[in-house]
């Protein structure tokens, strides 16, 4: 994630993604406080064996170039890529650069113990036109934003053990700055680090319960022209239960609860719950929760006096498969 804590999608090049799964609604019972509105789902892992190098582009203006292997177990690749993008002020000639580089290196394993091993990196940079009083768009020399992420993650699950339990865990560290010479120079760093484990005690044709807990660490720097500006951190911890059991052979009950501490605030619970018919038609209602992050509270764009959102949604899906097409109506 950035130091805004949020995805950056456009770190990911479609040509390495397997498979993204959009869950709708609430998802706090079981992802958190992020979660407030749903999940998406991105699987970047490739299907088959690989090899491939490519360089490719329209113009000398807009250039990419980039590679990657695959094998049963291990994928190595990495893209490259320089664009100059016309100016968006009026009547203007100018164009401004914008590059990038990102790779990752994944490691899976299977057996008794299956999981993976992924490190990624991404670090772009981007000169940009600014706005005057009146937000109109003006051409301006060397105002950049640089933006660098590195992240470590690693999923260990032993499927063969009747209680199927997983461990996850990772690193992230990011870097954004914003730079004019001669008149601001600001910088923000932050880590995060997160670690879940999850169990289901009972599987059967009856019931289904899932058992977790998770722990999340955010520490967050920014700087003013070298100058320390905020230091903070900022703890989360969640224990979680869900069940799904089917009332009949066309309609499954679903439910959860969480209890999350940020630091020292109180505990905040959270809930969902949901009938499904006929696996195309799903009714829920669920409550969400989400505490700002760091750089909302802290950078010059801040506000510390910021407070947690709280939502409580009432859903209806409907869900259509014919042939190889999927259509939802929410």
């Amino acid at each position: 994630s950035t130091v805004q804590r949020s995805g950056d999608l456009g770190s990911l090049n479609l040509k390495f993604i397997k498979r993204i799964e959009i869950l709708k609604g609430s998802q706090s019972v079981l992802y958190g406080g992020q979660a407030l509105s749903g999940v998406i789902k991105i699987e970047t892992f490739a299907k088959d064996p690989l090899k491939n190098i490519n360089i490719e582009g329209g113009t000398a203006k807009d250039l990419s170039a980039g590679g990657e292997f695959s094998s049963s177990d291990l994928t190595i690749r990495g893209v490259s890529s320089e664009r100059q993008s016309p100016s968006p002020a009026q009547s203007s000639t100018k164009t401004y650069l914008s590059d990038r580089q990102n790779a990752d290196v994944a490691y899976r394993f299977a057996g008794e113990t299956e999981g993976f091993v992924k490190m990624s990196y991404l670090h772009d940079q981007i000169f940009s036109p600014t706005s005057d009083l009146n937000f109109k768009i003006v051409d301006i020399t060397n105002f950049k934003l640089s933006n660098e992420q590195s992240f470590l993650s690693s999923s260990i699950s032993r499927p063969q053990i009747s209680w199927s339990p997983i461990i996850s865990f990772g690193v992230n560290q990011g870097f954004r700055q914003f730079k004019l010479p001669g008149s601001f120079d600001e910088d923000y760093k932050s880590q995060f680090h997160f670690l879940r484990f999850e169990v289901k005690p009972i599987k059967t044709n009856f019931l289904v319960l899932d058992l977790g807990a998770d722990y999340n660490y955010e520490n967050f720097i920014f700087r003013d022209t070298g100058v320390k500006k905020s230091d903070a951190f900022l703890e989360q911890r969640g224990v979680f239960a869900k069940f799904t059991t089917p009332l009949s052979e066309d309609i499954i009950l679903s439910g959860g609860m969480r209890l999350e501490s940020w630091d020292y605030k109180s505990p905040v619970s959270v809930y969902q719950t949901g009938l499904t018919f006929s696996e195309n038609t799903k009714f829920e209602i669920a409550t969400g929760y989400k505490a700002p992050s760091l750089y909302q509270l802290h950078s010059s764009f801040g506000n510390p006096d910021l407070k947690e959102e709280r939502s409580t949604q009432v859903s209806l899906i409907q869900e259509w498969h014919p042939g190889f097409e999927n259509y939802s109506l929410t």
